[in-house]
């Protein structure tokens, strides 16, 4: 009644570059993000697209635009108050990637790939809870 909604994201090619709420009312659980796709992308910022990029852009209209085509890519400030954040799922996700400098935190935290869950330098993941416990897994079948 006032937890914070659910959203999940399943496709080919996705670029999620906006904000999105899903805080909870006083004394409820947040939301919770499900995000599958080939390949997923964490940035530690927004993507940078053509300043004309719309719904419409044909996705190999430039070279700028061309790098998304078959992943998820999602800016790291869109996680921010989530009770629980998936990214990947089985069957479907090969990789999972959360680039340098990308920062987030949710009291449940999974990431499932069946090839390779890449964590790079300088990126951060926190599972933390109000009660101090969270929990962060990583599935992959490598």
């Amino acid at each position: 009644m006032g937890d914070g909604g659910t959203l999940t994201v399943k496709g080919d090619t996705a670029i999620l570059n906006a904000s999105i709420r899903s805080a909870a009312l006083k004394g409820y659980l947040g939301g919770k993000m499900s995000l599958s796709a080939r390949d997923i992308t964490v940035r530690p910022e927004v993507a940078s697209l053509p300043s004309d990029f719309s719904f419409n852009t044909k996705l190999d209209s430039t070279t700028q635009v061309q790098e998304f085509i078959g992943k998820l890519s999602v800016a790291a400030d869109i996680l921010k108050g989530l009770q629980e954040i998936c990214l990947g799922s089985d069957g479907l996700t090969e990789t999972v990637t959360i680039m340098e400098g990308a920062k987030f935190e949710a009291p449940v935290i999974s990431l499932t790939a069946s090839k390779t869950i890449t964590i790079e330098k300088g990126s951060e993941l926190h599972g933390v809870a109000a009660n101090g416990i969270g929990e962060i897994s990583l599935n992959s079948l490598t």
